[in-house]
């Protein structure tokens, strides 16, 4: 159903997922520049639309809505929430019979400014997994706000501005 090289292709058709080198067709999860290449043609949601032509340049696009099947060579596209950022999605691609889900980065927390994540049943999995190995362990998200509001809180009782430092598409909007 499909191969990688630099990239997800789906076999017998010019669609790739989250193509890390310029390609005519790819699906692209969300707007951060390591998914976002200066393809020829786009398939993402509306906001990573709209990323995408602010961070890589116009690029001739597709816009689908979440849950919103798009059929294209013979098989379907399906976005849904990834709950990474605002726009983010994850990928269903059914062919001949067999649903494939890929998922560039995803979040299944409640995030502030990203829709939740929708996990459905499919029969392949390709997960992109950053922080996948086991030394990454990172705090409760609840205990991570409260540092920030505490550091927030006695920077000004100390009469100084706090700077929050964080990944500008993302990070930096939940700050």
């Amino acid at each position: 159903m499909f191969y990688y090289n630099k990239g997800i292709k789906i076999n017998g058709t010019s669609l790739w997922l989250d193509a890390e080198k310029v390609v005519d067709l790819s699906c692209v999860t969300h707007g951060h520049m390591d998914h976002a290449k200066k393809h020829r043609e786009i398939i993402a949601t509306d906001k990573t639309i709209r990323f995408f032509k602010t961070r890589v340049g116009n690029a001739r696009s597709i816009s689908l809505d979440y849950q919103q099947p798009f059929e294209i060579q013979g098989c379907t596209v399906t976005l849904l929430p990834a709950g990474h950022i605002l726009g983010s999605a994850q990928i269903l691609v059914e062919m001949n019979g067999t649903r494939c889900l890929y998922s560039g980065d995803f979040n299944l927390s409640a995030s502030l400014t990203a829709e939740p994540i929708e996990v459905p049943q499919s029969d392949i999995l390709i997960m992109e997994c950053t922080y996948g190995k086991p030394l990454y362990r990172f705090p409760p998200r609840e205990r991570v706000e409260e540092q920030l509001l505490d550091f927030v809180d006695q920077t000004f009782k100390q009469g100084s501005v706090p700077v929050i430092v964080g990944y500008a598409l993302g990070k930096a909007h939940e700050a």
